[in-house]
């Protein structure tokens, strides 16, 4: 277990120095990276106190200070969820209610400089993973030897996380108000270690990046960063933003699996009060939701059980007004070539004809039949049907359209036009041998959702990540990118004379990096193919 753990944080690590914050003083651990550069780590840091008994189903309260000097070297207990068979092994970190916690990575040097600061927010389905699946020595070597300073923050998941009753028994959005804490904490904080409480990117990726993308603008947070960098996901793609009622049904089971009864004519209001009351006396062993256990993403629907909704208070608008009222940001955005890629592999569908055929009818009203032959003309009508991986390619294509693309297309036109800043890339970087066993179960290989990852935080998602020549220089071209725009607003820096990746205009928002070994502009982000669907009535 040990060298199996050691591979997703540091054991080379001796007891570093005290921070003294607001809440109290913290002592951290020193990592020594390959080259001999050292980072502090301070681990598992309270920001909330623990949402337990009366505070189950409440919105966060900051967390009381300390006496003493609270040991900060162990990552915090991971949310309450199903693990994933892989995780037992692999993330050896309890889970509890208890998970309000937040980790700093610091330079060693320079200690009297300012520097800009990243804080991540990580994904899965806003229902699995934690800051420890992320690691502590990949950030340290790969991003903080840039000169900026990391936060990653963990936040209340699935049920306990994103359930909404749709009224004021259990508004929704607990996680988003989590992620909303943590930040204000670093903005109050993270000058004790050295950042600069005014140069603050959000970055996330998947469903972190919807959190990051809401929290840019929602009331609540817009006003306490000024930078968003939104990797695999935003509040655009179907999945992101879904009706109380999605995850209401799935609560309401697990309550009469475990003995709630109601009575059948009281009120809608009434029940949720006293579905909500029975669910904050369960053990949490009853309220672990696993990603897939929930049907995760759905091909017919593409949504997921647990999610943000528009509750009146920390989304008090529809999405497109609150774009429109927010403080300008700069923002980078993307997605892999095949974003659907993965999920093909976990759900294993038949990537065939028939497949390709069902996912238009589940999509589009099945009276358009203009429509679906134009759409099947756009996805087949270059590709030689007896080709598997050609056809297989297509169905990954479509999903990868309907799941992300096209969300992030509609993402960029809105914000566009309300005046903010934005770079689009496309990740099109990919290795064969790095997808484990995961390779036997895809069509074909190729850049997919979480695959990039592995170049900011040094480690794999799929298979151990054990980098060559070329993935080194991944991971030189991507870290660059990030922690330039983290420092500057700008991906290029402000030193290199190519500036070869533009923002976006009103006119065009095609145009993007597509990052690869060799980074080239392009026009057409994924062919123009949301120009299709911008206008396209879905069923």
């Amino acid at each position: 277990m040990g060298n199996i753990s050691s591979y997703f944080w540091s054991d080379d690590w001796v007891p570093g120095i005290v921070v003294k914050t607001s809440f109290g003083s913290l002592l951290g651990k020193t990592i020594t990276v390959d080259d001999g550069k050292k980072f502090h780590a301070f681990l598992g840091i309270p920001y909330g106190e623990p949402p337990v008994g009366e505070l189950r189903f409440q919105k966060p309260i900051p967390s009381e200070a300390w006496e003493g000097v609270k040991d900060c070297t162990r990552f915090g207990s991971r949310a309450i969820q199903a693990d994933m068979v892989w995780d037992r092994f692999i993330v050896p970190v309890d889970k509890s209610e208890d998970c309000l916690h937040l980790n700093v990575f610091v330079p060693e040097w320079d200690t009297d400089i300012q520097r800009p600061v990243l804080i991540f927010i990580h994904g899965g389905g806003f229902t699995i993973h934690s800051t420890a699946n992320y690691g502590d020595k990949g950030i340290c070597r790969n991003l903080c030897r840039h000169d900026i300073i990391v936060v990653t923050v963990q936040y209340r998941l699935g049920l306990l996380g994103f359930l909404s009753s749709g009224d004021e028994s259990c508004p929704g959005n607990l996680g988003l108000w989590d992620q909303t804490l943590a930040v204000k904490w670093v903005k109050e904080n993270i000058d004790s270690f050295g950042g600069n409480p005014d140069n603050i990117t959000v970055f996330g990726q998947s469903a972190g990046a919807v959190g990051a993308d809401l929290l840019s603008i929602s009331p609540h947070s817009r006003d306490l960063f000024g930078k968003v960098i939104l990797m695999g996901g935003n509040a655009e793609c179907d999945w992101a933003v879904v009706p109380p009622e999605s995850g209401l049904k799935v609560a309401e089971s697990i309550a009469k699996r475990n003995g709630w009864n109601y009575d059948s004519e009281a009120s809608s209001v009434e029940r949720n009060r006293s579905l909500i009351d029975f669910l904050r006396l369960l053990p949490t062993q009853q309220l672990e939701i696993g990603l897939w256990g929930c049907s995760g993403f759905n091909r017919k629907k593409k949504g997921l059980k647990f999610c943000p909704v528009i509750d009146g208070d920390f989304l008090p608008k529809e999405i497109c007004k609150l774009r429109e009222e927010a403080p300008k940001k700069t923002c980078m955005i993307g997605t892999a070539e095949y974003e659907a890629l993965l999920f093909v592999a976990l759900g294993n569908p038949q990537c065939n004809l028939t497949s390709i055929d069902k996912m238009l009818a589940a999509t589009l009203p099945p009276d358009d039949h203009e429509t679906i032959t134009k759409a099947r003309q756009l996805y087949l009508g270059h590709v030689d049907l007896t080709c598997k991986e050609a056809v297989g390619k297509s169905f990954v294509t479509l999903f990868s359209d309907l799941m992300m693309n096209n969300g992030t297309q509609e993402y960029c036109r809105e914000m566009s036009s309300a005046g903010h800043d934005i770079y689009l890339y496309s990740f099109d970087y990919h290795r064969e041998h790095a997808f484990g066993f995961l390779k036997y179960r895809m069509p074909f290989t190729g850049a997919t959702h979480c695959y990039d990852l592995r170049f900011l935080f040094g480690k794999g998602f799929f298979s151990k990540f054990s980098p060559d020549s070329d993935d080194k220089r991944m991971v030189d071209i991507m870290t660059s990118y990030w922690t330039c725009f983290a420092k500057f607003g700008n991906p290029n820096g402000i030193t290199d004379p190519g500036q070869i990746w533009q923002k976006l205009t009103v006119e065009d928002t095609y145009r993007h990096l597509s990052i690869s070994l060799r980074p080239q502009f392009k026009s057409d982000y994924h062919y123009r193919r949301a120009e299709f669907w911008k206008d396209v009535r879905l069923a």
